[in-house]
């Protein structure tokens, strides 16, 4: 073992006094000597299936934000968001033509379209037949689409590339519906409906409906009277659950069906035009549902993202 090393120390006194000097023992040395402890816990991962909430009415109306009725609207409007964003990703410009047809009921066909070229080639292929294809029906097509007076203070971007001769794309734009003055800015410049803000496209839309005489669409009497039906279960159902959630037996009171139920929806419908048929068959039933169902269209459209607000009419 190592001595100590000792010198002397002198005092003030003069007396002679001894100081040990002794090693520090290196403490750095020591903890990194220590081993650090094992965790007692382990966290385990686990996921939760969502299945269930696509297996059930009340489930899909609380994804979409709306009731059944409206399911096909809400498909229509995820399959163009989609494809709108795989053009974005592609970075190609969005040409989309969606046709909705319904048996032997004559709907009109709508075709809403950009302000170029292609817009207005889609628009004439619909209405007549072609060396590829040959309509078997006469088809009523109603043209949605952005026009001249529609792209007055709009963002214009050049024409798409095409390897046609002007003269040529003149003739074939003029056969397909386009005025001259459409057709001298449809050869350098295009529109698109992206260019137009939401308010102005529902505007658009909207203004053209009513210019082409498109109501409202209400069902047969058939199909009125069921959800007539249907609609004073409901409310039947929703009293007594109100008053006692243990009632076990029920049984429909007996109803008769308006025969002019088709004349009180379309006056409601012509009053409110905000709601639709099955709304108003629910106000036919009871008078004082008008703004429950107001507030229940609300509802739908903030689960659904729709933050726009409603520009309701004052019915007072």
């Amino acid at each position: 073992m190592q001595r100590p090393d000792l010198s002397k120390a002198k005092t003030r006194d003069g007396e002679t006094r001894f100081l040990q000097i002794v090693a520090k023992a290196n403490h750095a040395t020591r903890r990194k000597s220590k081993k650090r402890a094992e965790p007692k816990l382990t966290r385990v991962a686990f996921r939760v299936s969502r299945l269930m909430e696509f297996c059930s009415l009340r489930e899909l109306q609380n994804q979409t934000g709306h009731s059944y009725y409206d399911w096909l609207l809400v498909i229509l409007k995820e399959l163009m968001d989609n494809g709108i964003d795989g053009c974005e990703e592609a970075e190609v410009a969005p040409v989309m033509v969606i046709t909705v047809t319904c048996g032997g009921n004559g709907l009109p066909l709508f075709v809403l379209h950009d302000f170029d070229v292609a817009g207005f080639m889609i628009l004439g292929t619909l209405q007549r037949d072609t060396r590829r294809y040959a309509f078997s029906n006469t088809i009523n097509v109603v043209d949605l689409g952005v026009r001249l007076e529609d792209i007055e203070d709009l963002e214009r971007e050049p024409a798409a590339a095409t390897k046609t001769r002007p003269d040529i794309l003149r003739e074939q734009l003029a056969e397909n519906g386009a005025t001259g003055t459409e057709i001298d800015i449809l050869l350098d410049e295009r529109v698109e409906l992206n260019a137009m803000p939401s308010n102005a496209l529902i505007e658009m839309i909207e203004r053209k409906l009513n210019a082409s005489g498109i109501e409202k669409v209400v069902p047969d009497h058939a199909l009125l009277a069921e959800a007539y039906q249907a609609f004073h279960h409901s409310r039947e159902l929703q009293n007594i659950f109100e008053k006692a959630e243990e009632e076990e037996d029920f049984e429909a009171s007996e109803l008769i069906i308006p025969k002019n139920l088709k004349k009180q929806v379309r006056k409601i419908l012509d009053k409110h035009t905000d709601l639709r048929w099955d709304d108003a068959i629910q106000i036919v039933l009871d008078g004082t549902q008008l703004d429950r169902v107001r507030a229940k269209k609300q509802e739908a459209k903030k689960k659904s993202g729709d933050f726009t607000g409603s520009s309701l009419e004052d019915d007072d």
